[in-house]
């Protein structure tokens, strides 16, 4: 197994090196390091004077020849988190969407629309992102991000493709764009950010480990036939989310007597077991005794056959646990007990990216920037989730190393180390290694600094 080091540099050290021109290289450590000191990505915040704020922009702009740009920095990202999968048989890697929410912003280029926490719809921007379980920690490894607008011009949803082949698009302007943006191939939607990056998680692990086997775990919102036979053609396995309202292929006579398909959460499933287990979490709530309802079949969906498995939970008062039987696809074949077991399994890993993302907003401030140019937006939304994939590297040899601790310590975590902790320490110690070299550089005698403390109540 590889041996960790906590060292920021080695981490970055295949993106800076990157690099031929060294002013880049220079830069780029800088602002990562601005980063971390500061707690901040807010770019004016973080910089010295102007001069350094354009430094830094014109590094993540896209203007430049030498940038630091989403493809890169996943690039590098990838390099850094699958080094793991050497010798191992099997990896589980999750993807979701995070949605990046401004809803206080107007002049942001491309500004699109996500849903806010409450369901409501807000400004902001999208995400599709990747994260890997490591088989050997149990941690998780930040793989890759692709931050986008679903206001972008290049943006083409598939609802509108759609309408622009079959001749309903009535917007002359925009019927003219799509059509050009067609034709030069230069566009994109949440599917093919999709496609492009499970193929790029897959093609970098396969060449670190060309026999193991990768199972790819997503949610309700990638529910699509289009997505499992693409994993399925990568030779990979895949555990996906049914929305709730799944048609089987099934038709029953509805009140009106109107014939129509059965939805799946209402269709009789061959195989059944259940099982009282003595301690269960869903949500951060405990339930004692919590009866699981487990069935599986092999079910028919647009010609093609598809394993499936339902699952129930009810309180030890005969209370569900979650309001809808969770509906779980996949490409085992799902014979017994234990392997309908073994897919909710697989999905129950799902949520640990959500943690992933509640750290990089709360602690890194991802939905923070003040750039307005869509180019900058993405990169830097990017750049924040490389620097939290270095977190993620060292979390395991957090506890182990008295530095870490002790700089856990300088920051409040009172005997705790955690990544929050570290972070806050080491933001004081940047602090500290900037005021020191900012005495050194203005002839500032020890005496003189002694003397500013007292004077301000600072020792």
């Amino acid at each position: 197994m590889k041996k960790v080091s906590l060292l920021l540099s080695d981490f970055i050290g295949s993106l800076v090196n990157s690099f031929k021109d060294s002013r880049t290289r220079k830069n780029t450590e800088k602002l990562i390091n601005k980063i971390f000191g500061e707690k901040s990505i807010q770019l004016w915040r973080i910089a010295t004077d102007s001069k350094e704020y354009e430094r830094f922009h014109n590094l993540i702009s896209g203007d430049m020849v030498n940038t630091l740009d989403v493809t890169l920095l996943n690039k590098h990202l990838l390099i850094n988190s699958t080094s793991c999968t050497l010798g191992q048989y099997r990896v589980v890697v999750i993807h979701d969407g995070s949605e990046i929410r401004k809803p206080e912003s107007e002049q942001l280029e491309h500004l699109g629309w996500v849903q806010a926490l409450d369901g409501s719809w807000v400004k902001g921007y999208k995400t599709f992102c990747s994260v890997l379980i490591d088989n050997n920690t149990g941690s998780v490894k930040p793989l890759s991000c692709t931050p986008y607008s679903n206001n972008d011009p290049k943006f083409v949803s598939e609802k509108e493709k759609v309408a622009y082949q079959s001749g309903k698009l009535t917007d002359p302007e925009r019927k003219k764009e799509i059509e050009q943006l067609l034709e030069q191939q230069d566009n994109y939607n949440s599917k093919s950010i999709c496609f492009a990056q499970i193929k790029a998680i897959h093609d970098q692990i396969k060449s670190e480990n060309p026999e193991i086997v990768i199972i790819h775990v997503l949610d309700r919102g990638f529910d699509s036939q289009e997505i499992f036979d693409y994993i399925e053609s990568l030779g990979d396995k895949y555990v996906v989310r049914f929305k709730s309202n799944r048609n089987s292929n099934e038709k029953i006579l509805n009140e009106k007597g109107k014939e129509i398909f059965q939805k799946l959460i209402d269709k009789s499933f061959e195989n059944q077991r259940e099982m009282v287990y003595d301690k269960v979490c869903f949500q951060d709530k405990v339930y004692q005794n919590a009866k699981g309802i487990f069935e599986w079949d092999t079910v028919v969906i647009a010609q093609r056959l598809y394993q499936v498995v339902r699952v129930r939970f009810y309180s030890s008062e005969g209370r569900k646990i979650f309001k809808d039987p969770m509906l779980l696809i996949c490409n085992y074949i799902v014979n017994d007990f234990e392997m309908a077991q073994y897919v909710y399994q697989l999905y129950l890993q799902r949520p640990r990216i959500e943690g992933c993302f509640k750290f990089l907003k709360e602690v890194l401030g991802w939905e923070t920037f003040r750039i307005q140019d869509y180019e900058s937006i993405k990169n830097l939304i990017a750049l924040t989730f490389f620097i939290g994939g270095y977190f993620y590297e060292i979390q395991d040899e957090l506890t182990k190393n008295e530095t870490v601790q002790w700089i856990c310590k300088l920051g409040n975590g009172k005997g705790k180390v955690t990544r929050y902790y570290f972070l806050q320490g080491l933001s004081k110690l940047l602090l500290a290694a900037e005021v020191e070299i900012f005495r050194k550089e203005n002839d500032i005698s020890p005496e003189q600094m002694e003397l500013a403390y007292k004077m301000f109540s600072l020792k």
